[in-house]
């Protein structure tokens, strides 16, 4: 093997070595052993696992799993064979130039195609894309509308009108909060959304909701809506009821003493 070649395959066994740190340190070994397609988080099995590939690095330059079914990122599954990875993943407008330039489309098995070499690349665009396995969920609050005919945004479709007198078709986890669209807008040949609407998208990947709102916070009036915490609203709750049992606590020491008092009144009068 040339120097160079050993630096690059070691330089590729560092970034993935990292990666995993990061996966394990940011969203846990659970996490990490998914990706892995392995059943059970167990550190033994884990740290075999990146041994294992580690060495496949090294050695040969790509990856080597013995699980053929990976969950590349939120949606986006992928099968190993024949040193090829085979992808199934939810239609997304704005990621196809990138994905032709280093796979193909099987429009017979409707699945992306792309050499096993390119798996790192892929899962890095897939993870940009519709985010990572296991991160948390939050909602995003954005107007839409307008002379479109479609909007894609954070992995999924928004809001869709699919012909001139077509209802407006909203995508997945996306509600109307405020506003809405006419019965039918544009064209025959050129279907429009027509109206406009504030809409909650809920269940987006944290990563993929920060970076939007980033970007094109301006253009939609984009907000990322605080998530929901059961454990802190829980957690809120019972310190509430605390402060309310140590009030009840109060009143009933001074009604204990009132009573008392009125007890000791009555088994002792007052002369007259």
């Amino acid at each position: 093997m040339e120097k160079r070649v050993l630096l690059e395959r070691l330089e590729e066994a560092l970034d993935f070595l990292r990666e995993a740190v990061r996966i394990v340190r940011e969203q846990g070994a659970e996490v990490l052993a998914e990706r892995f397609g392995l059943s059970t988080a167990n550190p033994d099995a884990l740290a075999e696992q990146l041994a294992r590939q580690t060495a496949s690095l090294i050695k040969t330059g790509h990856l080597a799993f013995e699980n053929t079914r990976l969950m590349l990122a939120v949606g986006v599954e992928a099968e190993l064979a024949n040193g090829h990875v085979y992808v199934k993943m939810p239609y997304y407008p704005s990621v196809l130039d990138e994905l032709r330039k280093f796979g193909r489309w099987d429009a017979g098995a409707r699945r992306w195609v792309f050499s096993e070499e390119d798996l790192m690349r892929l899962e890095r665009l897939m993870q940009e894309t519709f985010g990572q396995p296991g991160e948390p969920r939050v909602t995003v609050r954005m107007r839409v509308g307008g002379g479109r005919q479609a909007i894609y945004a954070m992995g999924r479709l928004i809001v869709e009108r699919p012909f001139r007198d077509a209802h407006v078709k909203l995508g997945p986890g996306v509600v109307i909060v405020e506003g809405g669209f006419p019965s039918r807008g544009g064209s025959i040949k050129h279907p429009r959304l027509a109206g406009e609407a504030v809409v909650e998208v809920r269940q987006v990947p944290l990563s993929v909701a920060r970076r939007f709102v980033e970007h094109y916070g301006d253009a939609y009036e984009a907000e990322l809506l605080e998530t929901s915490n059961p454990v802190r609203e829980l957690e809120t709750r019972l310190q509430e009821v605390e402060v309310q049992l140590e009030e009840l606590q109060r009143e009933r020491n001074e009604l204990q003493s009132r009573l008392q008092a009125l007890q000791a009144r009555e088994a002792n009068p007052p002369e007259l």
